[in-house]
């Protein structure tokens, strides 16, 4: 994955198909007014919540969305970020974890905590954007 910036990241990843470059936002960023803000960084999708969606379709459209890591189902977020219009997660584990190459629902690359605290920084950027490569299998 690249970012604008030109920093890159590597991690655990098996989208078929690459997209970018496209607008980076955080999630935290991207909710819906009224919804937990715990869920919204957490990207929680409407099966999560009962129905109810918590990132704003307004916001994420057409976006690559940073989604952090925690109790839903990992595959879950892409889910709420692809039902929202986005177009590619990045998720970000909140401690070490490990990291876990699912089949998401938008192209997804899954990062290591040690590179949270940069990308959601860059993500708060004017203008921020990311490339999420096609993965390659080792």
């Amino acid at each position: 994955m690249t970012l604008g910036n030109g920093a890159t990241y590597t991690g655990a990843s098996i989208a078929t198909s690459a997209v970018g470059p496209a607008p980076l936002i955080d999630a935290a960023e991207a909710g819906l007014p009224g919804a937990s803000a715990f869920r919204v960084a957490q990207c929680w999708s409407a099966a999560d919540t009962g129905g109810d969606p918590v990132l704003d379709p307004a916001v994420v459209e057409g976006r690559i969305v940073v989604c952090d890591r925690g109790v839903t189902a990992r595959v879950n977020k892409s889910k709420a970020v692809a039902e929202a219009g986005g177009v590619g997660m990045i998720l970000v584990n909140t401690g070490e974890e490990s990291l876990n190459a699912d089949l998401h629902f938008v192209p997804t690359v899954h990062l290591a905590h040690t590179d949270r605290d940069a990308v959601k920084v860059y993500a708060a950027t004017d203008g921020a954007t990311a490339t999420i490569d096609e993965a390659t299998i080792h």
